[in-house]
């Protein structure tokens, strides 16, 4: 193959083949040869090529864990599965069986996707334990795609790691159990107030100061429960704050089972 310059300057690509013609004494006189021009095919190989490099490239820079098996082994892997589950280097996991990398407890639900990835379905986003190489398990979130490889089917699949984010879910959730009980077992009365004005939250002493079960204040609106001056003042209060974020001290009385008390009232 080689290349031929046109007096326009155009390139074309030229695939020849040559061979000998023999006279009938077995003399060597004359060389036939045959020329294809496959300048169209050479560009679309090209393209491919570069196509192929640019993804791979995207592949190994994606902060997202990417792996490729076939026939139960791993035949790619980029830096950031090496990175999740501990390895050296992506080509230390290559040659191993996909299910090891997997939690045992784990292994059926793997196993049920991979075989819907490769009858062609869409196999679902599946949160999942991977073990890393020091034995260690990592929480991550995958979803794999059917493909061929070599004319052979094989599977993609793109992993995030999301240990990190369900741990900070749970201490939130943690956090704001504690905070909950905290106010459930405080002996003030505690609201939670929207924009909307409706009660988001109130805590069981709230309740049972206004005689009403927490579930029949939960959504009404807090004028219900205030009224007077003492609703028209919380409304310039709770205003105030929704516009400057600044937290308000105030004291004054409230009506509460028949009888006037005065109260600290701390909005922020």
């Amino acid at each position: 193959e080689y290349r031929i310059l046109q007096p326009g300057g155009t390139v074309r690509w030229i695939h020849s083949r040559n061979f000998p013609v023999s006279d009938p004494d077995g003399t060597v006189n004359r060389v036939a040869g045959m020329a294809e021009d496959i300048t169209d095919r050479r560009i679309a190989e090209d393209a491919l090529r570069e196509s192929e490099d640019r993804y791979r490239k995207l592949v190994e820079i994606s902060p997202n864990a990417v792996l490729l098996h076939q026939d139960g082994k791993v035949i790619y892997a980029n830096q950031a599965l090496a990175g999740i589950l501990g390895a050296g280097r992506p080509e230390d996991l290559i040659g191993k069986d996909v299910l090891d990398l997997v939690h045992p407890d784990y292994r059926a639900a793997v196993r049920a996707n991979i075989s819907r990835d490769l009858a062609g379905e869409m196999s679902p986003f599946t949160e999942l334990q991977r073990i890393r190489k020091d034995g260690a398990a990592v929480l991550v979130e995958g979803q794999g795609v059917g493909t061929t490889i070599g004319g052979r089917p094989a599977v993609l699949v793109s992993i995030t790691d999301i240990t990190e984010s369900c741990r900070a879910e749970q201490a939130l959730r943690e956090s704001g159990e504690r905070y909950r009980t905290l106010a459930e077992a405080s002996r003030d009365l505690i609201f939670v107030i929207g924009r909307n004005d409706c009660v988001e939250y109130v805590n069981s002493y709230s309740a049972e100061m206004l005689g009403i079960s927490p579930d029949k204040i939960i959504g009404k609106e807090r004028s219900s429960f205030f009224s007077g001056e003492r609703d028209k003042l919380q409304s310039e209060e709770l205003q105030r704050i929704f516009e400057t974020g600044i937290p308000l001290h105030t004291e004054s009385p409230m009506p509460f089972s028949g009888s006037l008390r005065w109260f600290d009232h701390y909005l922020m």
